[in-house]
């Protein structure tokens, strides 16, 4: 060991000996309440309450040194993103070919694979759900994996979810093995959704998280316009087979670069794994001198510690006063998410605009909702913090209720392109506020403490309504036709009505303010 290495040593050493014990306490020093989990010690930092997963940035004399976007980093996150690729990719390969694979009658082939699978409405729109069933299993999963095995083996593990998914869903033979593959699909999506802004908020630099954490959402937009564009040419039998492997190939190209990926140091400092820890920083950085960097994880550990210690479990923020209010408002949003009718417009948006337009048209219409979803998440993106959450929720909201309203009369007056203008601008409205704020108001409006129960709350919601909108969506249309936007616009009016009281401005607030609002019985000026 070098000198220079000695000395750093010497001083992690140094830094974990000071670190004082962390506490919880209430400002009266008494024992912990459901009511009172908001109120931290002096000793945590205030940042720790913004995040779950992440350290905070040290400041004053611990302050980090500019920290450049390394090649080690950036190849970290560009194979990590193909977790989150695959999201957008399994979404958008259902819509283009449906009537393809689902509308037939098989004829004999020479192949031992069938060139489509008959099957009803219904059970095409469970097919369709099994994608969110899977979700929901497999978002329950992420967090024993991750917590036993690290961030780097739970990838392996959906690649291999997804290599199956794909097999079945490419090979099928039958209706019940292309739903199987479906299932599976979703199961590794949704693990993938948790492990992939895990690691990659952990291996990212404090003044490069903001902005490599928005790889995932644009890693799903791009996944979903690449699914959407290669579906055109591979509508035709065997061409939706070869589009139901691209989730095996995705995954095989993934754990392929994966050995060329470090674990997070986060996650080997919480192990005691100091020596691995300061290797891996070393790498990802490009340099040796990362001793202040993983003192201040070493630090940020133990105070993390101090609030898992304290961790409160989904009942214990019910029967909480204080903490209900918060619970109440990230339910709805993400509940309103789904009931707005995005997750039917995308996986039957050919569909829908066949019933305005030529087949062939629709297809590329169908495309061009994909972009405009991308184009609309890079501008929430820059408006985020600057216009505010509510500002642009409200916004959101309000432009989609307008837009289905609007999509009705023209669809009954058969005007097939302001229709498909209309619901294009709906998914622009979507992607501006309703898609993006549900996810980020979370670790904004509850205490560390009650973070994790919360966000498994939410999104165990989204994935279950993502599932019961998917399955509902074919029997509205049969039996309500074009009204069924009507049912949509109704649920945005409610969600608009419920977060015009209930949902308070977040930016530029540190989340004690925002739970000390939702205390004194506060909402929208909480």
């Amino acid at each position: 060991m070098s000198v220079t290495e000695s000395k750093q040593e010497a001083i992690m050493t140094e830094c974990v000996e000071a670190l004082p014990p962390p506490s919880l306490t209430r400002r009266d020093g008494k024992g912990l309440k459901p009511d009172d989990v908001y109120i931290q010690s002096s000793e945590l930092s205030s940042r720790a309450l913004s995040t779950v997963s992440l350290p905070p940035l040290a400041s004053g004399e611990d302050a980090l040194p500019e920290q450049p976007l390394t090649r080690h980093l950036l190849f970290a996150t560009f194979v990590a993103s193909i977790g989150s690729f695959q999201y957008g990719w399994n979404i958008g390969t259902v819509s283009i070919p449906a009537d393809t694979i689902h509308l037939c009658t098989p004829t004999p082939t020479s192949s031992s694979l069938p060139d489509c699978l008959p099957m009803s409405s219904n059970i095409w729109a469970f097919f369709i759900g099994s994608f969110a069933l899977g979700g929901l299993f497999g978002g329950l999963l992420a967090g024993p994996l991750t917590a036993r095995f690290g961030r780097l083996i739970p990838f392996h593990i959906t690649n291999a979810i997804f290599l199956a998914a794909g097999v079945f869903m490419a090979a099928s033979v039958n209706p019940g093995m292309i739903i199987f593959g479906r299932f599976l699909s979703g199961l590794g999506t949704g693990a993938a959704s948790s492990v992939v802004p895990m690691y990659v908020g952990e291996i990212s630099p404090p003044m490069w998280r903001g902005v490599l954490g928005t790889v995932f959402s644009f890693s799903i937009c791009i996944g979903l316009n690449a699914a959407q564009l290669i579906s055109i040419p591979l509508n035709y039998y065997p061409g939706w087979r070869i589009l139901f492997a691209g989730t095996a190939v995705w995954a095989i190209f993934m754990s392929a670069l994966l050995p060329w990926c470090y674990e997070t140091p986060k996650y080997l400092v919480s192990k005691g794994k100091i020596t691995e820890a300061r290797a891996s920083l070393a790498k990802l950085r490009e340099t040796d001198d990362v001793t202040l960097e993983l003192s201040n994880l070493l630090k940020a550990h133990e105070e993390e510690h101090a609030i898992a210690s304290a961790s409160m479990s989904i009942l214990e923020i019910v029967r909480s006063r204080t903490l209900r209010k918060p619970l109440l408002l990230a339910s709805m949003l993400h509940i309103a998410q789904q009931l707005s009718g995005i997750s039917p417009i995308f996986a039957f948006s050919a569909q829908l605009f066949s019933g305005f337009m030529a087949p062939s048209t629709a297809r590329w219409v169908s495309v061009a909702l994909t972009f405009v979803n991308t184009i609309g998440t890079a501008i929430a993106a820059l408006l985020m913090d600057r216009s505010g959450r509510r500002v642009l929720l409200l916004t959101a909201i309000a432009g989609m209720a307008a837009c289905e309203i609007l999509i009705i009369p023209l669809s009954l007056h058969h005007a097939s392109i302001p229709s498909s203008i209309f619901l294009i601008i709906t998914v622009f409205f979507y992607a501006l506020g309703l898609g993006p704020v549900p996810w980020l108001l979370i670790p904004e409006i509850f205490p560390t403490t009650a973070i994790s129960a919360a966000s498994s709350c939410s999104t165990s919601l989204n994935w279950m309504f993502v599932f019961v909108m998917s399955y509902a969506f074919p029997q509205m249309q049969r039996t309500m036709g074009v009204w069924s936007f009507l049912v949509f616009a109704g649920f945005m009016v409610a969600a608009g009505i419920g977060a015009w009281f209930m949902l308070p401005e977040t930016r530029e607030r540190d989340v004690e303010s925002v739970v000390e609002g939702f205390r004194k019985g506060k909402w929208r000026s909480a």
